[in-house]
């Protein structure tokens, strides 16, 4: 499994703080499902090429997401398909990047794809503002 990955993108996701890999997993999430509905609606056609580049990327999201245990529990079943433990993750990150300001968000991708800082550990959600955050104990 994962051999569309390529070799320097697995070794980033398996060392990368758990917000560079949430970004990752949006980014490419949103990238591949508006190309996946261009393709089934007739707005771009598909190629093989086109094809392979987007198994790559749900590859990348999948592999991305068994990096999440270094953070809390798995998040994948037995299929390789979310758990509800994911989503709440998935959600809650959301949330919050969903409430950064334009300067903050830049600033967490900035942060999050440089080596960890220190800054990182305050540009993630609080647990006591977020209802679900219960995947993640912080303390650790």
């Amino acid at each position: 499994m994962f051999e569309r990955v390529k070799e320097d993108t697995k070794k980033k996701l398996e060392s990368a703080c758990e917000q560079y890999i949430w970004l990752t997993i949006d980014g490419l999430g949103d990238f591949v499902w508006r190309m996946n509905h261009d393709i089934a609606d007739g707005r771009i056609p598909s190629t093989p090429s086109l094809e392979e580049n987007i198994l790559k990327m749900h590859e990348t999201i999948i592999f991305a997401t068994t990096q999440i245990k270094r953070f809390g529990p798995e998040v994948l079943d037995k299929d390789n398909k979310p758990t509800k433990e994911y989503w709440d993750w998935y959600d809650t990150w959301k949330k919050y990047v969903e409430g950064l300001s334009d300067k903050d968000f830049h600033k967490l991708g900035d942060l999050a794809a440089g080596e960890t800082s220190a800054e990182l550990d305050y540009m993630r959600p609080d647990p006591k503002d977020v209802e679900r955050f219960d995947l993640i104990d912080l303390d650790d």
